[in-house]
């Protein structure tokens, strides 16, 4: 997709150069896009950088939004409620043909302006082997052709405030050059839901539903890649993946050793040989692949929870021998928090800090205030995480004895 979030452009939007001027396909301010029709049928390109009303983000004379990712994104009427010429179309080139028999996920995104009274769920996207144009004031108002990819009819999109995601997938022909975008077929004439709620202006309550278009995304439907297996040493870390698309879902299995488990090429530092799977999602189409990375036998074992030293006994009466309730959490594993509760449940210290030369932590038999806590069994609740990531909770009974 060329200029797929709209981002690109010659000149920041001003009033005459941010839509199609009359008998004219291309909008000045904006990169690779243009025009379906030439009359009272034009998209607005709207952008962070512009002062006009018309087009400044992120309220405009429209309605307030921001984009759905960048700086950008365009306005269009979808109905020709309050204009018999005035359904808008936006359309671009793709940087290369559709394949032929090969499936492409598409999907872009919009958001409902606050301008109109209106709702209309007729989205469309369009795909061609020759550029679609309508010159001139004459019928039909509307593109009259089935697309592609659709939103379903009579499932309204009336949100204002998010951005409500699109898509599809279909098998190309071959040859599809041009994507067009918009509400198509005679089925638009009547595709209406009247939502005043969120208009903010009283005076158009008779206005066509327009809407905000962004991130539009075309792209071949592939299975995932996890990339070749790969070896390290303990404490490496390694990108995995070998697999990018924009309109792609991406989650990884297990999370354990990731930085992310969410994007395409994460970062992997896991301490002991692990296999993890990728999932992709494209539009419905769901794909898996696995890669393995092993780790060098001389990585430190893991230490568990029933490894650690956690005493049960101590005895803070001044005379530096266990004065301190000292927990060692063992080699590599973290300290975060630990609460200390008396028998009545009262919690008497909180987060007692690490100390230790392996981390751990330490409560002197006295209360966050300072005061001495009476002999008898306190309850403790301890949470570390491991070294492979995990966050557990220990929880136990200490005695204290003066």
């Amino acid at each position: 997709m060329p200029n797929w979030s709209f981002e690109e452009y010659y000149s920041c939007p001003t009033l005459g150069t941010e839509t199609c001027p009359i008998s004219q396909v291309l909008i000045p301010a904006l990169k690779d896009w243009f025009c379906a029709m030439d009359f009272e049928s034009t998209p607005d390109f709207n952008n962070v950088c512009s002062t006009n009303i018309l087009n400044k983000i992120p309220t405009s004379l429209y309605g307030s939004q921001y984009p759905h990712t960048g700086n950008a994104y365009v306005n269009m009427f979808q109905h020709p409620l309050s204009n018999p010429f005035n359904i808008e179309y936006i359309e671009t080139k793709l940087k290369d043909s559709l394949k032929s028999n090969v499936t492409y996920c598409v999907s872009f995104f919009v958001s409902r302006t606050e301008y109109s009274g209106y709702s209309c769920s007729n989205f469309g996207a369009l795909f061609t082997n020759n550029i679609v144009f309508q010159s001139g004031i004459s019928l039909p108002i509307y593109l009259n052709f089935t697309p592609q990819i659709k939103n379903t009819l009579g499932l309204f999109i009336t949100d204002s405030t998010k951005w409500t995601k699109i898509s599809g997938t279909f098998v190309a022909n071959g040859g599809e050059k041009f994507i067009t975008l918009g509400s198509f077929s005679s089925a638009s004439l009547n595709d209406t839901l009247y939502d005043y709620v969120n208009n903010i202006d009283p005076s158009a309550k008779g206005k066509a539903p327009s809407y905000f278009y962004d991130d539009v995304s075309v792209e071949a439907v592939t299975n995932a890649q996890a990339g070749i297996d790969k070896n390290i040493n303990c404490g490496d870390t390694i990108v995995i993946g070998a697999d990018s698309a924009i309109g792609a879902i991406y989650k990884w299995f297990p999370k354990t050793g990731l930085n992310f488990d969410t994007v395409a090429f994460p970062l992997a530092t896991p301490t002991i040989t692990t296999k993890y799977m990728l999932q992709k999602k494209q539009c419905s189409v769901i794909t898996y692949d696995t890669v393995l990375v092993t780790v060098a036998n001389n990585c430190p074992t893991i230490i568990h929870a029933d490894e650690f030293i956690i005493p049960n006994v101590f005895t803070p009466n001044g005379d530096g021998i266990n004065d301190v309730w000292q927990v060692n959490l063992g080699f590599g594993n973290t300290f975060k928090s630990c609460m200390v509760y008396n028998r009545w449940g009262l919690e008497v210290a909180s987060n007692p800090s690490p100390s230790g030369r392996l981390g751990g932590a330490s409560w002197d038999g006295r209360t966050t205030s300072g005061e001495a806590c009476n002999d008898g069994v306190y309850f403790y609740t301890l949470t570390y995480k491991l070294v492979n990531g995990d966050t557990q909770t220990k929880k136990g009974f200490i005695t204290l004895m003066r």
